[in-house]
């Protein structure tokens, strides 16, 4: 605390180890069980904690301003005193949550475009993305770092104090995005749905798809007999020997064939929010004195107001963090609410 109460900072820095985790491992069928309990695994967590508030105004009005910030770091150290265990499922959605000896708790694992040398996404003959046979590491759900800042307005007992959180850095699974986009309801599965939205005008010859698509340039005559369609799209990746692919898909394959490729349903689960609003009123004293209080107030409070900015369409980010081991999951997951109330608080 400095400069008459104006100025207070505080910060803490931490090193801890976390052991005996409760974890469900296989055992032989011999045994006549399936799996089996036990107290296993060292996590190590480092990072900081950073507390700061300011008083710019005291007078009449007095703003008070509160910032927070905290950065951690997990690592897993051990799943098993033997080392025979490096990975452990944690939870599973289409992606995984695991624990992996030598990553961050919380790593994201599932499938993953196959790529060339220089990460070009290769394609199949039919133009669709090709999955790589071995699934890879497509992050973490832990954020980089969280913080926060408040700020509060108190004049002759009113006073308004609001509320600002974020967090930044990890990665969340978006189930939602997989199946709309999937179905074709997202709004961002309209481009390529039709020539006015970008869609590629193309024919199956002799109207077989198994013949494949054929391109129709602008102005081109209609072969005989054919149907033309305009929902044409073209993946941005290249043929097995490193040709630029230009294959026609249906809009329809073309986000179909995102579904099983985790990868491509990975996003940055960064959000600052609005996260209250605070309006509160303190009764004058000579009010309550004859009643024998100490004090009341009266307070409208409105939470989770707003979403100011976030990296991922269609969802609230936060809605895959919760306090279970699934976090980083989501899936079709209900909007997150607004509410609204008034506090009352009576001091005997």
């Amino acid at each position: 605390v400095l400069f008459n109460k104006r100025l207070r900072f505080d910060v803490s820095l931490y090193n801890t180890n976390s052991y005996d985790q409760i974890l469900s491992v296989d055992v032989s069928q011999s045994t006549g069980f399936r799996s089996k309990l036990l107290n296993a695994g060292k996590i190590n967590n480092k990072g900081v904690e950073v507390q700061l508030g300011v008083t710019p105004i005291r007078k009449q009005l007095t703003w008070d301003i509160d910032m927070n910030y905290a950065a951690n770091r997990s690592k897993v150290i051990e799943l098993d005193q033997a080392g025979l265990l490096q990975n452990y499922v944690v939870a599973t959605n289409s992606a995984q949550v695991i624990a992996a000896v030598g990553q961050p708790y919380g790593t994201l694992f599932g499938n993953a475009f196959l790529r060339d040398g220089v990460g070009n996404i290769i394609v199949n003959a039919t133009g669709a993305p090709q999955t790589d046979p071995t699934k890879r590491v497509l992050g973490k759900y832990t954020p980089d770092w969280i913080g926060g800042i408040s700020n509060t307005f108190t004049y002759k007992g009113i006073s308004l104090g609001v509320l600002i959180d974020a967090s930044f850095g990890g990665s969340i699974y978006n189930g939602t995005y997989a199946t709309g986009t999937y179905t074709g309801v997202l709004a961002s599965t309209l481009p390529g749905r039709a020539a006015e939205f970008g869609g590629i005008s193309y024919y199956y010859p002799g109207n077989v798809k198994a013949n494949g698509t054929v391109r129709l340039a602008d102005g081109a005559t209609v072969p005989a007999g054919v149907t033309v369609y305009d929902d044409g799209m073209i993946f941005d990746g290249v043929t097995a020997d490193g040709k630029r692919n230009e294959k026609i898909l249906s809009a329809q394959t073309y986000y179909k064939s995102f579904r099983t490729i985790d990868e491509a349903n990975i996003f940055d689960a960064s959000y600052v929010k609005l996260r209250e609003i605070k309006l509160s009123y303190n009764l004058p004293s000579k009010w309550i004195r004859p009643l024998s209080l100490q004090g009341v107030s009266v307070s409208l409070v409105g939470r989770n107001l707003a979403i100011l900015h976030r990296n991922v369409a269609d969802i609230d980010p936060e809605v895959a963090f919760n306090t279970g081991n699934g976090q980083g999951l989501e899936s079709l997951s209900n909007p997150t609410t607004r509410s609204y109330g008034i506090n009352l608080n009576i001091k005997f």
